[in-house]
């Protein structure tokens, strides 16, 4: 795998980034399976942008989960820390059968420390894990666990098929909104960046540069609470079969996360992982995004 790096801007250049919800009535909606407000005790108190380009994991900003069992609704999974590796390009997600049989499968989850996110613009650079019954996700999460009502915003790569993406998001425990977006290469062995704004006014989901989707007219219900920014790959119920298929031992699956960012709004000077990352533009925009052609070629509505 190759991170592939922009070439460096002048010196003066310088100066101047689930869950996880059904796909259409086969699987059941359900709450993300997030710690109650773990992540947010005792955490540094930042609210700032940030990019994180996981040379090293810092557990300060980073909560990372630890023997959390989600075995119920579609989930069949528990995290365990020793599933997240360290690598030279980031962070890898490992997910196999569970040795301690607490779970069918033991996979990886990392959630943002600190103040819950809000508007912003959100960017990773990541691979999908492959294999049936297997999500690699990127959303952002509040709900039941931290006393409120569920409100996400989701990129989930099915492992069935990791040459498609699908976008989700749900509105005080609303969803159904779902968009599946062929991707025009496989995120198992590319990796890629995924974004997304989100605003007042609506949500745009990017693959690379490519303006893939958007919700915000007068029917969408956008959600507004802050939440967590989570990263993680997890395993499907049998409850999930016809969505996600029934998980299967295959070789080595796992989800390679290279680079999250938070840019917040009216920040137009803090890096983001695209600044860095040479981005795949084959990914075929919904019919929706496709007729909104002004933000395509409009730059102040693409960062």
């Amino acid at each position: 795998m190759i991170f592939r790096l922009k070439p460096a801007l002048p010196a003066v250049a310088l100066l101047g980034f689930a869950a996880l919800a059904a796909c259409s009535g086969d699987a059941p909606d359900t709450s993300a399976p997030t710690e109650p407000s773990v992540a947010e005790t005792n955490a540094p108190q930042e609210t700032a942008s940030f990019s994180e380009p996981f040379d090293y994991l810092d557990e300060g900003l980073w909560y990372v989960s630890e023997e959390w069992k989600q075995v119920n609704g579609i989930f069949d999974v528990v995290w365990r820390r020793e599933a997240i590796e360290q690598t030279d390009e980031g962070l890898r997600f490992t997910i196999s059968p569970d040795e301690q049989g607490d779970a069918s499968f033991a996979g990886a989850s990392i959630q943002r420390r600190g103040p819950r996110l809000h508007y912003g613009r959100y960017e990773t650079v990541m691979t999908a894990a492959r294999g049936k019954g297997l999500v690699s996700a990127f959303f952002t999460y509040v709900g039941p666990p931290q006393g409120t009502t569920q409100d996400e915003i989701d990129f989930e790569i099915l492992g069935r098929d990791t040459t498609k993406v699908q976008l989700n998001y749900f509105t005080r425990g609303t969803g159904g909104n779902e968009e599946m977006i062929d991707l025009g290469y496989d995120s198992d062995t590319t990796p890629n960046l995924y974004a997304f704004d989100w605003s007042e006014d609506g949500i745009r989901w990017y693959v690379g540069d490519v303006l893939v989707h958007e919700a915000g007219g007068p029917n969408d219900d956008i959600p507004t609470q802050p939440a967590i920014l989570i990263s993680q790959v997890w395993s499907g119920s049998p409850a999930t079969a016809a969505w996600l298929g029934r998980p299967v031992s295959i070789d080595d699956p796992h989800m390679d996360v290279l680079c999250t960012s938070y840019r917040a709004p009216g920040d137009t000077s803090a890096r983001q992982c695209s600044d860095d990352f040479e981005s795949i533009n084959t990914a075929k925009p919904s019919a929706r995004a496709a007729s909104l052609s002004w933000w395509r070629i409009s730059p102040q509505y693409r960062r």
